[in-house]
Parts: C-alpha cells; sequence; structure tokens
C-alpha cells in the first residue's frame, strides 16, 4: 500500500483517546501533564467541546497527487501546534472511475475496514461528513479508496473537536441556549449565480 505524506492545515495537542472515549470534562491542575499535555498553572478544568470551523479547504487531489487509485491511501499532516482531538469534515468525491469508496480515519491506526463514502460508476460528485479522530503528533488523517475504482477527493474542515475551559462553556451555554420551541428555517432569497 502507497502512503503519500501532504501537509494540511489543522491543529492537536493531547491524546484524543482520554476525551474521546472517557468523555467530560477533564480537570486541569497547575503544571501537570493531562492527556499528554503540560497544563499551564492555574489552568481551568477543561472539556471536550466540538466547535464549528471554516469551511477551510484542508487537501485537494486534483491540484495535489491527482486521482486515488483502490488499494492506495494518502496520509494528510500539519505542523502547526494544536490543541484538537478530532476533525469534522465534508468529504467530496469527484471525477470518479468505475466503482469504490473513499474511507477518512486518524493516521495512527491502520485502515479500519469502514467506508465514508461510496460510489457505483463513473463521472460521479458525491460528498459526505466525516467525523474523526486525528493523529496527535502531526493531526494526521489517512485517505483510504477501495473497491476497484479511483477516485479524485476535496476535504474540507467543517468543525473541531478542542479544549476549552469549562467556564467559558458555561458562560457561553447560558448566552447562546436554544429555546424550548421548535425552531425552523425557511427560504429568505434565491439568486442564480
Amino acid at each position: 500500500m502507497r502512503e503519500d505524506k501532504v501537509a494540511a492545515s489543522g491543529q492537536l495537542g493531547f491524546d484524543r483517546r482520554d476525551l474521546l472515549l472517557k468523555g467530560g470534562a477533564v480537570a486541569a491542575v497547575a503544571g501537570t501533564v493531562i492527556a499528554g499535555v503540560t497544563t499551564p498553572a492555574a489552568a481551568a478544568p477543561l472539556a471536550p467541546v466540538l466547535l464549528p470551523y471554516g469551511p477551510q479547504r484542508l487537501y485537494d487531489s486534483r491540484t495535489g497527487g491527482g486521482p486515488l487509485p483502490s488499494g492506495y491511501q494518502v496520509t494528510l499532516t500539519s505542523t502547526n501546534p494544536a490543541v484538537d482531538a478530532a476533525f469534522l469534515l465534508n468529504l467530496t468525491i469527484v471525477d470518479t472511475v468505475g466503482s469504490g469508496f473513499v474511507s477518512v480515519f486518524s493516521a495512527d491506526i491502520s485502515w479500519p475496514g469502514s467506508s465514508t463514502l461510496n460510489w457505483y460508476g463513473a463521472g460521479q460528485i458525491n460528498a459526505n461528513n466525516a467525523y474523526t479522530a486525528i493523529r496527535q503528533s502531526d493531526q494526521g488523517i489517512k485517505v483510504y479508496a477501495g473497491g476497484g475504482g479511483s477516485t479524485n477527493f476535496v476535504l474540507d474542515l467543517v468543525g473541531r473537536l478542542t479544549l476549552v475551559d469549562l467556564a467559558t462553556i458555561s458562560s457561553l451555554s447560558s448566552a447562546t441556549a436554544m429555546p424550548s420551541t421548535k425552531t425552523a428555517f425557511s427560504e429568505v432569497h434565491r439568486e442564480r449565480l
């Protein structure tokens, strides 16, 4: 299996498994190491929070390495410092050939046997969300293609699971609490672009 390394944007700095598997708040004690990160003095208790982000284009294979053939994977990494444990991504496949699937997952594991987005013929354009843990050391994620075909793909970052102090969460939650009534959206304006 071929593995290409490509730079992408993003951040990470603690052991995501501690947060994702245990859930809840992580108490930060001044000067201690919690989930792989040394906390600053007098740090507040921290909790993982999924925050909207961007969207920000992380990678487009049409301007990068080209179509990803079945049985190959690409590793995308970043050199930015980080406090993220997971990414919420929008994955789009374009210029499909044959049929197949693409799987997005953390770069610190082998392909887990899952698919994130499937296609069934040539020339398709499809999109799906992917929520995945990321490798701590470099925010790495892998994209694997299988099923016999090949495709170009685009990854956009739309959310980040990150650590936020509990005091900030408390003040945000009371200020932004949803009303008890059902909220509905309606079309306000439509235009041709």
